[in-house]
């Protein structure tokens, strides 16, 4: 992995014109430069993306204020500082240059009304200095994840762990998903902003970029906005199969990074096997057990638009759709329904959301995650396999294998192995705990392979 470039800090010196400013990062973008300074400087070089006003942090003006610029674009003529003084024309307004200074150089606007103001967001000073090398070092953490090909998909920085909680970043192909998770949204757009440029920097052939804004008012927002790019990536490989994806279809990603060594766990144990999988959500896990060589494999979710993207990993990987194994319903109606036609299976997953409810009943992975798998016990054949899957935050690991131990007590279930989370999604380098410690689990998704055993029944 490549290092970082510098990045200049210039001083901007406003003497005419009037510049309105409510306690936001302003970002500038010049129209035209009609003759470069020196051979070499380009646009890029003058589309700062952080401004920082150093006189009043909040307020409204129409006056002269000194502020500091942050330039993304690299300095590519470095002889520059030798030349005493430039003009350049900016559809008719000046700017002189001065390099008396080797740090930084003087920009003197003779006229302000030809800039562009076309973003807000508000700063936080030194954030550059602080974040940078704790991204830098997720990135040389992470380095041999990258393929050759930009198709895989892993988390490229996990904030909450590695020093940035507002912030976590994930890769999909060429695609950048960057979420915002500030309380005030606008203060992790900096942050956000910030790792983005500087991502786009040491990864040259990223083509799109997401940001999705946890507490935005907007819908559009918490789904995602395209922050570069023309469109995001539809696909990813891992483990040599096919995933659709719909990065901005909700809130999420719509592909979980947290469950890549379960499916590799199913790729490797579902040869021959009738696979149930429940809460589907996009259809990954069953993806997996499909592409291991499951004899038959039924997709459950609630929302049919979310086995749409299931069916397009199918058509990905050349699997055959059978419409009658995508299961468009409540999970509890379909548990109940299958039991009562005794249609049983080798292998339930059952991958819930932490809460949800409907008519039919509640989902609870805080208080009542033995009840769920309770409901679908009945559906797996003597000598199956269940996959139990927690991802509540809030429930430590000690309290999850609490409850799973409470339900082997019978001994029909027994905890076979638990399936750890990746590190590169846990994070590397951490400096920060979780809020609940999941041991004997490496993370909060919890995920446990258990063998089931059925009651016989005698005459």
């Amino acid at each position: 992995m490549s290092k970082p470039k510098p990045h200049p800090v210039y001083i901007l010196d406003i003497l005419f014109g009037q510049i309105l400013a409510y306690g936001f990062r302003i970002t500038l973008q010049f129209q035209r430069l009609a003759c470069p300074l020196t051979e070499g400087v380009t646009r890029a070089m003058f589309v700062p993306l952080a401004l920082r006003m150093k006189q009043n942090d909040l307020c409204r003006v129409r006056s002269t204020y000194e502020l500091t610029i942050r330039l993304y674009g690299h300095l590519a003529a470095p002889n520059l500082q030798a030349v005493p003084h430039n003009t350049l024309d900016l559809q008719g307004s000046h700017i002189s240059l001065s390099a008396s200074q080797p740090e930084c150089k003087k920009f003197t606007f003779a006229a302000l009304s030809q800039i562009l103001i076309n973003y807000t967001s508000l700063v936080i000073p030194g954030v550059h200095e602080r974040f940078m090398p704790i991204l830098e070092k997720a990135l040389e953490a992470r380095a041999s994840l990258f393929d050759p090909r930009h198709e895989s998909a892993f988390r490229l920085f996990n904030g909450f762990t590695e020093g940035e909680p507002n912030l976590v970043v994930d890769l999909y192909a060429s695609t950048l998903v960057l979420h915002n998770y500030a309380d005030q949204p606008e203060r992790g757009l900096v942050i956000a902003e910030e790792a983005a440029q500087f991502l786009r920097d040491q990864l040259s052939w990223l083509r799109a970029g997401v940001i999705k804004t946890r507490n935005a008012e907007a819908q559009e927002d918490r789904r995602g906005r395209l922050l570069f790019g023309e469109r995001p990536d539809r696909k990813i490989k891992e483990h040599n199969i096919w995933y659709a994806m719909d990065l901005t279809m909700n809130r999420d990603t719509s592909f979980y990074l947290d469950t890549r060594n379960l499916r590799k766990w199913l790729i490797g144990n579902m040869q021959g096997k009738r696979v149930l999988n429940t809460f589907a959500y996009t259809g990954s896990l069953g993806v997996a057990a499909l592409a291991g060589g499951a004899a038959r494999l039924v997709q459950h979710d609630l929302n049919r638009q979310f086995l749409n993207v299931a069916k397009a990993s199918y058509t990905l990987n050349g699997f055959p759709i059978h419409k009658g194994d995508f299961i468009a319903a409540d999970f509890f109606t379909l548990a109940a329904k299958l039991k009562r036609t005794g249609e049983t299976f080798d292998c339930v997953i059952i991958d819930p959301p932490f809460f949800s409810t409907t008519s039919k009943g509640k989902v609870d992975q805080v208080h009542e995650s033995a009840r769920l798998i309770n409901k679908v016990r009945p559906l797996i054949q003597d000598g199956g396999t269940l996959v139990a899957i927690n991802n509540a935050l809030y429930v430590s690991g000690k309290e999850y294998m609490q409850t799973l131990e409470e339900l082997c007590q019978d001994e029909y279930l027994r905890i076979r192995e638990l399936v750890p989370v990746p590190e590169d999604f846990i994070g590397y380098n951490m400096i920060r705990n979780p809020i609940t410690d999941p041991a004997p689990f490496n993370h909060s998704t919890k995920i446990a392979v258990l063998d089931v055993k059925r009651k016989r029944l005698t005459l």
